[in-house]
């Protein structure tokens, strides 16, 4: 055992005693100072010394504040002592925080969304060694808490941390994504925000978190086709709001994963130098055009996938009803209706 190890089990126990009236000192003195120490706070014991500065009991309690500084009790303790350093995200120090100040104050997480404003510990707070070093490693997700009753589609960091149990300073890597369901159950689909697998200079620890993330079996790593599949439906829904008159066509890398479905089609529109399709990918249903003249793919129409068929409305076919009309053909419960896109002007009639 060394020295600060005895020092910590030796401030642990004078945590657990109650301190008795020193001569000179006030009942209400004493009684706050008891309080302090049975609340065991970094905010109590401030909170006293605040109170009475001149107290002979404040060098025992700032010794108090200290060992909070190092000391480690259970993970919720663990957890609600981490500060982030402002622009200095891996690196931290020690400071006794409430769970709940912990979670309401900005920054107190290593997060890259700043709209995943709540967080949930997922492992206990395991004291391992790595190259020699003693560490604690811990991991959270962040996420947004309005809405999680149905997870589907959100968004969540699941972020994996070493403390250096030497100097205080924190590694961090993170995988950001969103919750999907497959045959697997719910997973986290998306990328590892603090991929360092390529940097020669990577710090040995960023490697082992990194290595950790990829041997998490419900983290999904996306493939290159569905991001820019995920923005070319982003970019999409952006400029083509409900109700608009005159659509806007989103031109496809052939990378992406709507090239790739089109291409498997064994049926098509064609007409007017288009060749036309509509299928369901990454949760929405879509019509990619591939325009001949330009040796191009577009990306014509894009909705979420229909989840009750017996009351939503859903694309049923599609067809030309003209050289450059592209009818949308929808079944909704018991009745149809159409929805024209001119591929020439790209304008549109519901």
């Amino acid at each position: 055992m060394n020295k600060l190890e005895k020092f910590i089990l030796t401030i642990l126990a004078v945590l657990l005693v109650s301190a008795q009236p020193v001569c000179g000192q006030s009942k209400k003195e004493t009684k706050a100072y008891n309080k302090a120490l049975k609340n065991g706070t970094v905010e109590s014991l401030n909170l006293f010394i605040g109170k009475f500065p001149q107290s002979v009991y404040v060098p025992t309690v700032e010794h108090m504040i200290d060992s909070i500084h190092f000391s480690t009790v259970n993970q919720e303790d663990i957890l609600s002592c981490l500060e982030f350093m402002g622009t200095y995200p891996n690196s931290s120090y020690v400071q006794g925080l409430e769970q709940k100040v912990f979670e309401m104050a900005l920054g107190q997480r290593y997060n890259q969304n700043a709209s995943l404003s709540s967080y949930k510990l997922l492992s206990d707070f395991e004291d391992f060694e790595y190259l020699g070093n003693r560490y604690y490693r811990y991991t959270f997700v962040n996420y947004d808490r309005k809405g999680m009753d149905n997870p589907i589609g959100k968004e969540c960091e699941y972020v994996v941390n070493m403390l250096d149990r030497r100097n205080g300073v924190i590694h961090v890597s993170m995988f950001s994504g969103k919750v999907i369901e497959n045959e697997k159950g719910y997973m986290l689909e998306g990328d590892y925000v603090d991929d360092v697998s390529a940097g020669q200079y990577a710090l040995p620890e960023a490697l082992y978190l990194l290595n950790v993330l990829k041997e998490t079996d419900f983290l999904l790593p996306i493939a290159v086709g569905d991001v820019m599949t995920d923005q070319a439906i982003g970019w999409w829904n952006k400029n083509n709001p409900a109700n608009t008159k005159r659509l806007k066509f989103g031109i496809l890398p052939k990378e992406s994963s709507i090239v790739e479905m089109f291409g498997k089609q064994g049926e098509y529109e064609s007409s007017g130098g288009y060749k036309v399709a509509f299928f369901d990918i990454r949760g929405y249903t879509v019509v990619a055009a591939y325009q001949k003249k330009e040796d191009q793919y577009m990306l014509v129409w894009a909705e979420p996938v229909c989840k009750d068929t017996k009351r939503d409305p859903f694309i049923n076919t599609i067809y030309f009803e003209n050289t450059n009309s592209l009818v949308l053909y929808y079944y909704k419960g018991r009745t149809t209706y159409k929805v024209r896109v001119n591929m020439a002007n790209k304008t549109i009639a519901r």
